[in-house]
């Protein structure tokens, strides 16, 4: 059973101040649902946007990990492009987690 919300997230600004970064979701219906806030306690704007991007990466990020160590159980029979495709998602999940461009 899977206990978490679903990806993907996003981080976004509530507008209630310029030190809240909001992480948000968006469910079936096509709302949006905070998932949590990063908020100034002694840090930095730029740490708090590091911090958010972080948490709004986790879905990518464990799908990625998952995918990684399923891979460790194909042994010598292990699909190169399968891999190679593993690897791209774990690259892509890493990128959005420090706020840079995914490479296609």
């Amino acid at each position: 059973m899977n206990e978490f919300t679903p990806g993907p997230w996003w981080v976004g600004r509530s507008g209630a101040s310029p030190l809240n970064d909001d992480i948000y979701f968006a469910e079936g219906s096509g709302h949006n649902q905070r998932i949590a806030t990063c908020t100034y306690n002694y840090l930095s704007d730029v740490e708090i946007e590091a911090n958010a991007r972080l948490i709004a990466a986790a879905p990518e990020m464990l799908e990625a990990l998952k995918a990684m160590v399923d891979a460790e159980y194909d042994g010598p029979d292990l699909d190169v492009g399968a891999f190679r495709l593993r690897l791209r998602a774990a690259r892509a999940a890493i990128a959005k987690a420090h706020g840079q461009e995914v490479a296609k």
